[in-house]
């Protein structure tokens, strides 16, 4: 193990993902990247067609953490993205109140999949990375059309993946999980303890 702790940058504004590594006691700067997810999508799919949720939510991810650690040093530097999938189709952010309640219609009383994409990238040692998919399945109570747009209206999912949070008032809509709930928040800290020890480096030495 590295006998000296790094510091640790996470390339990403989410609240969620900020306090679970809070919570973990891992000490870190927020740098978020400039990355244009749509843009640089639209372009890989034209390139190399459409990924499945698991790979979009990596691709994204690895693009995140390699704008930032192109413009750091010294520095583990964590990207995350998340891709929700139902019935093989991938969503991510719904953006508007009426995306929100479109997509509810189609989740309500179903079960999807949260697919979590983590990239570590070191830059003290040229750069080595180390990559996981979290994939965490998610079931649904029967949420009807008014509850939908009652939640939209509160501005919470718009800007997550799947339209729900776990961890907010979109809880009262999940009737159960299958997998790693930080995950599903936003980052698998368990996951990220496996990344750091691959990379050389131990959580405890990180919270010294």
């Amino acid at each position: 193990m590295t006998s000296t702790a790094p510091a640790v940058i996470l390339a990403s504004t989410s609240p969620a993902r900020a306090r679970l590594l809070k919570n973990a006691l891992i000490p870190f700067q927020v740098q978020p990247s400039s990355v244009d997810e749509e843009s640089e999508l639209a372009r890989h799919i034209e390139v190399h067609g459409k990924p499945s949720s698991a790979d979009e939510a990596l691709f994204l991810a690895t693009l995140k953490a390699e704008a930032v650690a192109s413009e750091t040093a010294g520095a583990l530097v964590i990207g995350c993205d998340s891709v929700f999938e139902v019935e093989g189709v991938s969503y991510g952010k719904p953006y508007t109140i009426d995306e929100t309640v479109r997509r509810w219609s189609l989740m309500s009383g179903k079960t999807g999949i949260l697919h979590t994409g983590q990239v570590v990238i070191d830059t003290r040692t040229n750069s080595h990375r180390s990559s996981r998919i979290v994939s965490t399945e998610v079931r649904f109570a029967n949420v009807t059309p008014e509850e939908a747009l009652a939640y939209a209206q509160t501005g919470e999912p718009l800007q997550c993946a799947g339209a729900f949070t776990l961890d907010g008032r979109g809880s009262t809509f999940v009737a159960g999980i299958r997998g790693d709930a930080n995950a599903v928040i936003g980052i698998s800290t368990a996951a990220l303890r496996d990344q750091f020890l691959e990379l050389g480096y131990s959580v405890p030495l990180l919270t010294l």
